[in-house]
């Protein structure tokens, strides 16, 4: 009777175990992969808000007239660094604009540049996060103010799982007014973006880009226009 009584308490213990440990991988596999996917949205989601937080900065500095600024990016399995140019011409002064990227372990990448942000998939898509801040039509003429972000760092980009202090400067203004209308071409390896801002903005552009290695023209009616070219250094520390 007692053996009896130890078998079957010992039946019933390796059955409770057994159902503990079922339970336990269920829920594991189920729940690991659920876990994954919310941790990767909230990397981008950080990411995201980093790179608009730059761009509100540099805003700070180009628009409002802010000396300095500076703002700290958290990186988890990233980088940041310069990434290519744009050059834009408008009204025949050509500048080159440096933008400054975010990227992430699995290829997808955050992109600032002239005031927009970006969100460029590993498949070669892209999303915008935040509009350019170019043009701005008034009642009497047409504003073109134009970041001319530039590496002022001894380090072109920053990896790892690190802190990254972006410091802003503000450099030399130049400013032309000119009666008419504002003509636009951007260079850039995402011409959509800029060819819908621009349509957006009033611009008459003409066809779409065939491909987004296409530089964009746009003229913009105006009866006086007021461009700015505003200089600011950009610092990796």
């Amino acid at each position: 009777m007692t053996d009896d009584r130890g078998s079957s308490e010992l039946l019933s213990f390796v059955l409770v175990f057994a159902l503990v440990i079922s339970t336990v991988t269920l829920v594991f596999a189920l729940g690991y992969p659920a876990l994954l996917h919310v941790q990767d949205v909230e990397r981008s989601t950080n990411a995201e808000r980093a790179m608009t937080t730059i761009a509100d900065t540099m805003t700070d500095v180009t628009v409002h007239g802010a000396p300095s600024r500076a703002t700290e990016v958290k990186l988890s399995e990233a980088s940041l660094s310069f990434g290519d140019p744009v050059t834009i011409t408008v009204n025949g002064e050509q500048r080159e604009i440096q933008s400054l990227v975010y990227e992430r372990s699995d290829g997808t990448r955050l992109v600032y540049v002239g005031g927009a942000v970006f969100r460029e998939q590993a498949d070669g898509g892209f999303v915008v996060v935040r509009e350019p801040e170019l043009v701005a039509s008034g009642l009497d003429d047409t504003v073109v103010l134009v970041p001319l972000t530039t590496s002022a760092s001894s380090t072109d980009a920053v990896a790892g799982q690190t802190d990254v202090l972006v410091r802003l400067e503000r450099g030399s203004t130049q400013t032309v007014t000119t009666d008419g209308d504002v003509t636009i071409e951007i260079d850039s390896s995402h011409s959509k973006l800029w060819y819908d801002y621009l349509v957006a903005q009033g611009g008459n552009c003409g066809s779409p880009p065939l491909d987004d290695s296409s530089p964009v023209t746009c003229t913009i009616d105006a009866d006086r226009s007021s461009v700015t070219f505003v200089e600011v250094h950009v610092e990796l520390e």
